[in-house]
């Protein structure tokens, strides 16, 4: 065999397999995937904080939503375990299906956003609990938005270059975009991120200034060119007091929102963030982003109790009204009051009185069943000895059925006797008759034989 031959014969699909179900509940591998769904939960966190959350039906759990996954409760559950090869392999192909979900999620949410910039919305608006969507249909939704974003794009460029004074210096493509000089790149057209409420707007966004940056050269200026100062990462300040204790203030803010929240029965953005930076970053300083991102998901829940205050407000005023008309009402029912009190004495009198009559008539009544009862035992004995008297006499007449029987078979036994008897005559006569019918006969014959 040759060697392209067993090169082809190592790239079968069934060797790849062998390959895949090999790595199964490999711990690296799962240590790989478990960073990777921290970084796309932070990707999302931040895309959250920009949109607002979406709210979808999770791949992996459709019953809950995507959202609102626990995924750090997750991540501890679905851990590698040494002792329990089948629960490892079990949690790595969790994991990898938590990748997935993740990546649909990070799509809406990216899809939700560019149609947020489309619209030209400063605040997401809220939205209810979306389909069930597949991998392919996500995906084409996350296209569609990107290609609805990019045409609008193309539609304002010009209008934004004649605003500008700006002059292209290519013709446009044969598909109507713009070729811009590789020399400059025009920060203007870069949408910042959504302002943040209850934060002092006391920096604007670099991405809001027109700023031409030289590729080639930069001592290279314009008219319209500005040199604007900006913080790199070499000249980043290192975290001083001050930062710290704002930092440890506002996660005291944070927590004590988040207990409102909950005692409110809302729920609370600030609540999974902060879940997740703690998981992830400990007690150590927040950078920027994260105090922004912080600060975002405390104003959403901020946003949600005051909506829900003034819930609580619309509730209270009508009931104030109710309140006050109940209290101009409180005399007419303190008069009824007392009337009622009056009827009720009266009555509870009245009850009285029935209650007496009842338990004399209830003594009578039972005075007449003692005397009842007293009369039945009298009438069971009487009873008693009647049916003794009875069954005596039941006896007595037994016996003389049966002497009365004796007797009639006696009578009709003597009776068949006499008939017999009769019987018995008649035939003696019948005989006697012809004896003499005989002897008469004899008498006839024997004479003529004795004359002379």
């Amino acid at each position: 065999m040759s060697r392209s031959d067993a090169g082809a014969e190592a790239a079968t699909p069934e060797t790849g397999a062998l390959r895949m179900a090999h790595l199964l509940g490999s711990q690296a591998c799962m240590d790989s995937l478990r960073k990777d769904l921290t970084d796309l939960q932070g990707t999302i966190v931040d895309v959250f904080s920009r949109a607002g959350p979406v709210r979808f039906p999770s791949w992996k759990f459709p019953d809950h939503v995507a959202c609102d996954l626990d995924m750090v409760a997750l991540l501890e559950h679905y851990d590698h375990v040494p002792g329990d090869p089948e629960f490892t392999q079990l949690s790595h192909a969790v994991l990898l299906e938590l990748v997935i979900d993740r990546l649909l999620l990070l799509l809406q949410s990216c899809a939700s956003y560019l149609e947020t910039l489309s619209s030209e919305q400063t605040v997401p608006p809220a939205r209810a609990v979306g389909p069930c969507m597949s991998v392919g249909l996500t995906v084409r939704c996350f296209w569609n938005s990107l290609l609805k974003l990019g045409m609008l794009y193309q539609q304002m460029l010009p209008q934004k270059r004649a605003a500008q004074g700006e002059t292209p210096i290519c013709k446009p493509t044969a598909k109507g975009e713009p070729t811009r000089s590789p020399e400059f790149v025009t920060a203007k057209f870069i949408k910042p991120p959504s302002p943040i409420p209850g934060l002092p707007q006391t920096c604007k966004e670099p991405g809001s200034l027109s700023v031409r940056v030289s590729l080639h050269s930069p001592a290279r200026t314009t008219e319209s060119t500005r040199s604007v100062p900006s913080q790199t990462v070499e000249t980043a300040l290192v975290p001083c007091d001050a930062c710290a204790s704002v930092q440890g203030s506002l996660r005291e803010v944070g927590r004590a929102l988040i207990g409102l929240c909950q005692s409110q029965n809302l729920p609370s953005s600030l609540g999974h963030f902060q879940q997740l930076v703690q998981d992830t970053m400990g007690l150590k300083p927040l950078p920027a982003a994260t105090v922004g991102h912080w600060a975002a998901e405390q104003s959403r829940d901020l946003a949600r109790l005051s909506k829900h205050v003034g819930a609580l407000a619309q509730l209270v005023g009508p009931l104030r009204a109710q309140l006050e008309e109940a209290e101009a009402q409180k005399g007419g029912l303190r008069e009824q009051v007392g009337q009622l009190e009056q009827a009720l004495q009266q009555e509870q009198r009245q009850r009285r009185w029935q209650a007496n009559e009842a338990q004399q008539q209830l003594a009578q009544w039972e005075q007449d069943k003692q005397q009842l009862l007293a009369e039945t035992s009298e009438l069971k004995r009487k009873v008693a000895a009647l049916e003794r008297e009875l069954k005596q006499q039941q006896e007595s007449t037994q016996a003389v059925e049966a002497k009365a029987q004796q007797l009639q078979e006696e009578a009709e036994r003597r009776l068949e006797a006499e008939r017999q008897v009769q019987q018995l005559e008649e035939q003696v006569q019948l005989l006697a008759g012809r004896l003499d019918g005989a002897s008469q006969q004899i008498g006839a014959v024997l004479q003529p034989t004795y004359l002379p």
